[in-house]
């Protein structure tokens, strides 16, 4: 029987892991872009 701090506890893990996720894909997803445009750009 799972207790609810434990319960909120891993939602706040869970959101948290969620967040910076996005962020790092964010992070390569302009990584990504400045590379393709300096290559194209040359």
């Amino acid at each position: 029987m799972p207790l609810p701090f434990s319960k909120s506890l891993f939602n706040d893990i869970s959101v948290a892991g969620f967040l910076a996720s996005m962020s790092f894909g964010h992070i390569l997803g302009v990584l990504a872009t400045l590379v393709l445009a300096n290559s194209v750009a040359r």
